[in-house]
């Protein structure tokens, strides 16, 4: 019976030491010292970012890759292929932040339609996207597309409907 009692009471100081070795070689908090930036949320040591921000701390505004290296307006020249019915167009236009939206571009003087003419984009990450819109300062043309960047090139599509005819671009935007 003496034995008894002492295999129950190994075994219950074993099973002891072993919970309390468990419980006390938990990991450390992964998201300790890390804080992500602009609203980002630390899950397992690494930074999800809000829309709009990237970075391994969400410390970097995505759509600052389209602008200036000092984060203003950046020119583009733009060469945007139509075809033979639709026409190829070049030229420059202007990028520029939005006040308002940290994912929102300002393409001014797009596809060529004037200085005073302008749509917009939204940046998530290297892709832009144009949504249906009508260009302000023209007052037929609605435009939406696509784009994507990529060193200092941003390259895609968009439609063009004047009221009567659609067409569609391929384009080519250099960074100058």
């Amino acid at each position: 019976m003496k034995n008894l009692k002492t295999i129950l009471l190994a075994s219950v100081l074993t099973l002891g030491a072993f919970t309390a070795t468990v419980f006390n070689s938990c990991n450390p908090d992964a998201c300790k010292d890390i804080v992500c930036a602009n609203g980002g949320t630390c899950t397992d040591g690494t930074c999800a970012c809000p829309s709009g921000f990237e970075g391994t701390l969400c410390e970097t505004q995505s759509l600052s890759k389209f602008l200036s290296s000092n984060n203003t307006a950046a020119n583009y020249n733009f060469s945007d292929q139509g075809g033979t019915s639709c026409g190829n167009y070049t030229g420059v236009f202007t990028t520029t932040r939005s006040a308002a939206d940290t994912t929102r571009l300002i393409l001014t003087n797009f596809g060529g339609f004037g200085a005073t003419t302008s749509v917009y984009a939204t940046v998530n990450g290297n892709s832009m996207t144009i949504p249906s819109q009508t260009i302000a300062g023209a007052t037929s043309n609605t435009v939406s597309g696509f784009g994507t960047y990529s060193s200092g090139v941003i390259t895609g599509s968009y439609t063009n409907n004047d009221g009567s005819t659609t067409c569609t671009y391929a384009f080519t935007w250099t960074k100058q």
